[in-house]
């Protein structure tokens, strides 16, 4: 289970660092722009490339954390000893999620579906570590 899962996060992440790469570069270029579209729209250019930009790091971020615990758990699926360091990886993934819930609820963006969605991976990953740590009793 760790191992799929960790595949699963691996190309994620790897999805999530392309996303981001292209955020930071789409937030430049309308910054840089000055579009006369969102000045139509009360807004400057520079705030909404600013934030295009901010929204790309939390991206890179996020894409980075899943990469490193892909890794971590395809590289560790088969090694009982390293299972307490996948558990934690699982509950730091889930903390972002429960987090990332709360800051949609004070947006206004709530969407029960998508927390669900987004607690899956977390939730298989850290059962994984669990069933990896309880082999070793066996």
């Amino acid at each position: 289970m760790l191992k799929v899962v960790g595949i699963l996060l691996i190309i994620f992440g790897a999805l999530g660092l392309l996303g981001g790469i292209m955020m930071l570069a789409g937030g430049g270029m309308i910054a840089a722009a000055g579009a006369d579209a969102f000045a139509e729209a009360g807004l400057s250019a520079g705030a909404v490339g600013g934030l295009a930009m901010v929204v790309g790091v939390i991206a890179l971020i996020g894409g980075a954390l899943d990469l490193i615990f892909g890794i971590l758990g395809v590289k560790n699926c088969d090694k009982p000893e390293k299972a307490q360091t996948c558990f934690i990886c699982g509950i730091v993934m889930i903390v972002i999620q429960v987090i990332s819930a709360i800051v949609g609820i004070a947006g206004g963006s709530f969407n029960i579906l998508s927390v669900l969605i987004g607690l899956v991976l977390p939730i298989l990953y850290t059962v994984g570590a669990v069933k990896n740590k309880n082999s070793v009793a066996q």
